[in-house]
C-alpha cells in the first residue's frame, strides 16, 4: 500500500467538493484495505459516515481483526467462498480452448488426471490454477502437448503460506495447534506445527506454548501419586 493520509485526504476532498456542487457520491474502491494504519483508517470514517463516499474494500485478513471497529460496524460483511475444483475445470477448459485470451492457439491435449490434479492443488484460487497451466504448455517445446498429470505437478508453484506472524493467523493457528494435541489428533497437531514453522514462526514460542500446555494437563489430570492416591480411596 503506497498511499498515506495525504494522498488519503484529496482524495476525499475531491469526492467532498463533488457532493457540494449537487454532483453524485464518489466510489470509492481500496484494495487490501487492511494493510491501511489505522490512521489512514480513522480518516476514511467521517466521510463514510456522512455519505460522502460509498466505501468498498477488499481484504483477505479477518475484517474483525484487521479494520477498526467503527468501520467494520458501518459495512455490510460479504465472505468470498474458494472456487469448487468442478468451477476450476471449467476454468481451465475454457483457457485451453480461448485462442484470443487463453492457450486455444497451442495444441494442448489435457489429461483428465492432471486437470483434476490442477483444480484440487490450486485450494479455489482461479489465478493460482491458471498460472500452472500457462507455466505447464509455455514451458514446453512439445507440439502437441500431452499435458500429463507428471507436468502438472511440475508447472505447480510452491505456494507461499499465507501466515502473519504477527496478527490474527498467530493467534488462530497456536489456538487450532493446542486443540489438536487435546483432541488427541496427530496428524492436525503436525499440520498446525509445521504451517507455523514454515510461515516463521519463533520456535521460542512454540516450546513455551507447548510447556505451558503440558503444565495444564498435569494439572487438569493430577500428579502421579494423587492418581494412585485416588485409585485406592475409590477401590477401599
Amino acid at each position: 500500500m503506497t498511499s498515506g493520509v495525504k494522498e488519503l485526504r484529496a482524495v476525499l476532498d475531491d469526492a467532498r467538493q463533488e457532493v457540494a456542487a449537487g454532483g453524485p457520491r464518489t466510489l470509492l474502491f481500496i484494495d487490501e484495505l487492511h494493510r491501511f494504519n489505522k490512521a489512514q483508517q480513522d480518516a476514511l470514517l467521517p466521510d463514510v459516515e456522512e455519505g460522502v463516499v460509498t466505501l468498498v474494500g477488499a481484504t483477505t485478513a479477518n475484517p474483525f481483526f484487521a479494520i477498526i471497529s467503527p468501520l467494520v460496524s458501518r459495512s455490510q460483511v460479504f465472505q468470498f467462498q474458494p472456487l469448487s475444483p468442478e468451477d476450476v475445470k471449467t476454468l481451465l477448459r475454457r483457457a485451453l480452448a480461448d485462442k484470443v485470451r487463453g492457450l486455444g492457439k497451442h495444441e494442448v491435449c489435457m489429461r483428465e488426471d492432471a486437470l483434476q490434479f490442477l483444480a484440487e492443488v490450486c485450494d479455489g484460487d482461479a489465478r493460482r490454477a491458471l498460472s500452472s497451466l500457462e507455466i505447464g504448455v509455455l514451458s514446453s517445446s512439445q507440439r502437441p502437448l500431452e499435458f500429463t498429470r507428471q507436468l502438472a505437478e511440475e508447472s505447480v508453484q510452491r505456494k507461499a503460506i499465507d501466515y502473519d506472524g504477527t496478527g490474527d493467523a498467530h493467534y488462530d493457528s497456536a489456538s487450532a495447534l493446542i486443540k489438536s494435541i487435546r483432541g488427541s489428533d496427530p496428524d492436525a497437531g503436525l499440520y498446525w506445527l509445521a504451517r507455523m514453522l514454515e510461515g516463521g514462526e519463533d520456535v521460542r514460542f512454540l516450546c513455551r506454548r507447548l510447556v505451558i500446555l503440558a503444565s495444564e494437563e498435569h494439572r487438569q489430570r493430577g500428579s502421579p501419586g494423587a492418581a494412585a492416591g485416588r485409585r485406592g480411596h475409590d477401590g477401599l
